[in-house]
């Protein structure tokens, strides 16, 4: 049963890194025109998004982290918490290494998490209209 669990953790802590990347590279290059048209700029209503969905992920894995090792210290089982540290540490080096080193050799944009990710944020950027047409001033 640990073993699995184990496991779950490194898969998940994989996914996460390469996830947020997603976001990040579509809030990055969503508002940019291309070749010749207007590039859009963000609303306020879209950079409170944006700062909602790149810290998302960072902060819902710090409350996973508070509430296991509340539930850690109440039957006192540090040891585990210890392990599932180590295991969340592994799983995350593996993933930043992962989107890191073999984005150059592979085709990132076929990663589901990767898409996943882009999807996310092209979702919440066109349907809530975070970004808007600059007025020259």
């Amino acid at each position: 049963m640990k073993k699995k669990r184990f496991l779950i953790i490194i898969l998940c802590f994989i996914a996460l890194p390469i996830i947020e990347s997603g976001l990040y590279l579509e809030i990055l290059w969503h508002g940019w025109g291309g070749f010749g048209d207007i590039s859009l700029e963000y609303t306020k209503a879209g950079e409170i998004g944006i700062t909602v969905l790149l810290f998302l992920i960072p902060c819902s894995v710090l409350a996973v982290f508070l509430k296991r090792v509340v539930l850690c210290v109440k039957t006192n089982a540090l040891r585990e918490l210890l392990l599932d540290c180590i295991c969340g540490v592994f799983g995350l080096g593996i993933g930043l290494l992962y989107y890191q080193f073999l984005n150059a050799y592979l085709y990132l944009n076929y990663d589901p998490f990767f898409v996943l990710g882009r999807g996310i944020a092209w979702f919440f950027i066109e349907v809530f209209g975070w970004m808007t047409v600059p007025v020259a001033g």
